[in-house]
Formats: structure tokens, sequence, C-alpha cells
């Protein structure tokens, strides 16, 4: 008789923390739908498309005086000494390694930037996410493109975006 009361209390315990665990729930949510569409995501990517936009411009403005300046060298050379050429050419190719750097420090600059930004855009929102799941009883939440096929209704972006909004105007 101990033995299938050990056994019913064995399948009562496993049934009951199979019960609790199936009342956690699932949800997911598209960060990139919400750092593109949220007024906090919006500002921190008009800030970075203009420090790009800064950058492409100088880099362009530079990009053409080498090129005039290549031009320039080419129509003296029939006129100037070898030797003033090799020079001009060698300075040419100095402007332009320069110019290379220059363009490369800048690409890199702006791609520190944008990871800066968006770990700052995640720390801010964080909070929010975390008051929601606390507020709604949600035990796990998962980023959207890791989901192969879900219930729509188990989507959060648009609840979390109006929070995100609401809290940064």
């Amino acid at each position: 008789m101990s033995i299938f009361k050990n056994i019913f209390i064995i399948i009562f315990f496993t049934f009951f923390n199979f019960k609790s665990f199936a009342s956690e729930t699932v949800n997911f949510v598209d960060l990139n739908y919400l750092f593109e569409n949220s007024n906090l995501g919006k500002t921190i990517l008009l800030n970075l498309n203009k420090s790009h936009s800064e950058n492409i411009k100088s880099l362009k403005l530079k990009e053409k005086d080498l090129i005039n300046e290549e031009n320039k060298i080419k129509k003296t050379k029939n006129i100037i000494t070898t030797k003033e050429f090799n020079s001009q050419v060698s300075m040419l190719k100095e402007k332009i390694n320069s110019f290379n750097k220059e363009k490369e420090t800048l690409s890199k600059n702006i791609n520190e930037k944008k990871i800066e930004e968006f770990k700052n855009f995640f720390d801010k929102i964080n909070p929010i996410i975390q008051e929601y799941m606390n507020k709604e009883s949600i035990g796990l939440l998962i980023e959207k493109k890791n989901i192969f096929i879900g219930k729509s209704s188990h989507d959060i972006t648009i609840d979390i975006l109006n929070l995100i909004n609401q809290k940064f105007k």
C-alpha cells in the first residue's frame, strides 16, 4: 500500500510542477520594429544619419579635390620635368593615403557610435519591458526574429512601442 501511496505522491507533484511551468507565459517582441518606430529610436536614427551624411559630404569634397589635383598633374606631365612630375605624383599618393585613412577612421567611428547608441537605446527600454513583463506575468520574452511561428496574440511589440513612446515623447 505504501508503494501506491509513494507513486501517487510522485505523480501528483510531477503534475503540479508541469502545471506551474505551463502557467508561465511566453511572448515575443520585434526589437528592430521598436527601434525604427519608437520616438526614441527615430531620434537616434536621425542623429546617426545626419552624422553619416555630413561625413559623406566632407569625403566627397575631398575626393573631388584629389581628382582635380590628379587631372592637373596629368595635364602638366609633358610640360614639367620628370623629377617634378614624380614629386607631384608622390605628394598626391600621400594625400590619397591620408584620405583613405580618414575615410576608414570615419567609418569606424560611425560604427562605434551606432553600437553605442543601440546599447543606450536598449538600456533605456529594458526597464519599461521588465515592468510590462511583471505587470502582465510574462515569464519569458523572445526576440521575434528567433521565432519560427507563433500566435500573433503573443506578439507584444505594439504594446511595448506604446509604452516607450509614452515615456520618451
